[in-house]
């Protein structure tokens, strides 16, 4: 398994979003297992242009010392098993790029998994090799940089149950299973 040691949590705000960024940051904070010796935090105007958000998460990639970075984003919770299980993984298999989580998503189905490499523990020299977080028109900067990495590094899908939440605004609640528990956010 990795050390804490060998990673940096990265998250990426919004200006006006600080209920949700605060309860990012508790989930970081709620971690089991693990403490987080490295946080970088970017809060910036709210956008929706793909190119300015692959160039902010470079702006923290950039920032980042240690072999893996664990990214989150403003709008997106870690269950407090994420980086445990997320860690044990990268450290069993060799020459991986990333390993993608399963989460879930609010609005839709229970039960469906959702994977994102914005949740996701991402070997930093591997994805400077490809240039960094990638935009690409009409694309998710998480899905192309995801498609080009994938290319050259094994991008591992953690599906053993989930261990993240996205788009949890401050006044919602989802209800969901979690290994046969019922979870209220």
């Amino acid at each position: 398994m990795l050390d804490a040691s060998d990673v940096t949590v990265t998250v990426l705000g919004v200006e006006g979003r600080e209920k949700l960024l605060e309860r990012a940051l508790a989930s970081v904070a709620a971690q089991v297992g693990c403490d987080v010796p490295e946080l970088i935090v970017d809060v910036a105007a709210p956008t929706w242009d793909r190119k300015e958000v692959a160039r902010r998460r470079n702006a923290l990639l950039s920032r980042v010392e240690t072999p893996w970075c664990a990214t989150l984003d403003d709008d997106d919770e870690w269950l407090p098993w994420h980086l445990q299980m997320v860690m044990r993984r990268a450290g069993a298999i060799d020459f991986l790029g990333a390993v993608q989580p399963r989460g879930t998503c609010v609005g839709r189905r229970e039960g469906d998994a959702f994977y994102s490499l914005g949740c996701s523990l991402i070997h930093v020299e591997r994805l400077a090799e490809i240039g960094g977080w990638i935009w690409a028109p009409g694309c998710h900067v998480d899905y192309a940089t995801a498609y080009v990495l994938s290319e050259r590094w094994p991008i591992h899908n953690l599906t053993d149950r989930a261990t993240w939440i996205h788009h949890i605004g401050p006044h919602r609640q989802m209800v969901g299973a979690v290994r046969g528990q019922e979870l209220r956010l």
